[in-house]
């Protein structure tokens, strides 16, 4: 059995539910598989998947408390267009901030060249950040297609 990765690991463990035969870890790339899936990432980019399911999930059930004590029950299905802009508008600030770390510059003494090392949090190979433009261009949509079903007759 491979031995645990650290805070990825038990990040992924707790949100994954894999049945654990089936389930591998590679060190070295930060992948989790099993069952048919895998994720990939590098850095803290697994929080990625937390901050827009829980925003989400949060700010979609504030707004269906709302929508349902002013009396308007029609409305709960336009609660998903602002809960996942609200997530992506929260992701994009904390992956921008966690993205721009400086870098640091090392001389190899062995061969006399420079290294750039510099922290990068992605998921998929993708920056954090950058995971906020699907999401939000989705929450658009869903208003779209929200407002015109409740336009509709």
């Amino acid at each position: 059995m491979a031995k645990p990765l650290g805070r990825e690991w038990y990040l992924f463990r707790r949100l994954t539910c894999l049945p654990t035969p089936g389930r591998k870890v590679m060190e070295n790339n930060h992948r989790l598989e099993g069952a048919g899936m895998f994720i990939i990432w590098s850095g803290w980019g697994a929080l990625t998947l937390l901050i827009l399911g829980i925003v989400t999930a949060v700010v979609t059930m504030l707004l269906q408390v709302i929508f349902m004590a002013i009396g308007l029950p029609q409305l709960v299905a336009l609660g998903l267009a602002p809960a996942l802009l609200a997530a992506a508008a929260l992701n994009w600030y904390v992956g921008k901030r966690m993205n721009n770390t400086p870098r640091r510059e090392l001389i190899d003494s062995a061969t006399g060249e420079r290294v750039i090392l510099q922290r990068r949090h992605t998921l998929f190979w993708i920056k954090m950040e950058y995971w906020s433009v699907p999401v939000a261009l989705l929450g658009l949509v869903w208003l779209i297609v929200s407002i015109v079903a409740l336009t509709t007759p």
